[in-house]
């Protein structure tokens, strides 16, 4: 009884840590805006330009903090554009909680536009193709117009990084990876499938490998999606 209660206890505090945890997401996406919906210029007629590639951690905070800085300084010389190939914000600290059902996808993923509106950015969906250094343009590919080419005078690359097998002989051609909110959904449904192909089988006939998962990687993300 006592290892039930703790475990209820662990599970609970779990639970309402998480739910703080998206509250916070919540606040922190939703401030109250710099700029009337009238007042906010285009990207391209500020005088000075910062281009943000990349809306994680490090592009959206580098956005959110430098806005602030330059209203606290009271400058309204100075544009700053987030591009990015997904238009939500991506929560990893849950990502894994999405693959045991605990959190479902859409409490994770948050759309990014409004908050970067908000808080005095301007946001572009796009995929960047090239930077042309020279002329200090980069250019892309927006969704649904096209190429573009963006002027800056400043460029802050923070696209984040991708899956490293290490050598691991199999990994890349036969494992699935846990990189966002499509991956976990994708594993969760992987093992949702098991148990349901299973639950059609004799018990005496079920081999071993079916209900066996493997997770390659002790970092947080591997130790988050075992648990």
């Amino acid at each position: 009884m006592g290892k039930l209660l703790k475990g209820s206890l662990v599970g609970g505090l779990a639970l309402g840590g998480g739910i703080i945890a998206l509250g916070a997401l919540r606040r922190t996406l939703n401030p109250e805006p710099r700029y009337a919906s009238w007042e906010k210029p285009s990207y391209e007629e500020f005088e000075k330009k910062v281009l943000i590639v990349g809306a994680g951690f490090g592009g959206f905070t580098t956005a959110k903090k430098l806005a602030e800085q330059l209203e606290e300084q009271g400058r309204d010389d100075v544009g700053i554009m987030v591009i990015a190939r997904n238009n939500f914000f991506t929560f990893w600290p849950m990502v894994a909680s999405i693959v045991s059902s605990d959190v479902e996808a859409h409490n994770v993923a948050q759309p990014l536009r409004r908050s970067l509106i908000t808080a005095g950015a301007s946001y572009r969906r796009a995929e960047i193709t090239g930077v042309d250094h020279e002329n200090k343009v980069l250019q892309a590919e927006g969704r649904p117009h096209g190429d573009l080419e963006l002027p800056y005078d400043q460029l802050v690359l923070a696209l984040g990084g991708e899956p490293n097998f290490f050598g691991i002989p199999g990994t890349d051609e036969y494992a699935m990876t846990m990189r966002g909110v499509q991956d976990a959904e994708r594993v969760r449904n992987r093992v949702i499938e098991r148990f349901e192909e299973v639950t059609f089988m004799d018990s005496q006939d079920i081999p071993d490998a079916k209900l066996t998962f493997v997770v390659i990687g002790g970092g947080v993300t591997g130790v988050e999606t075992a648990s």
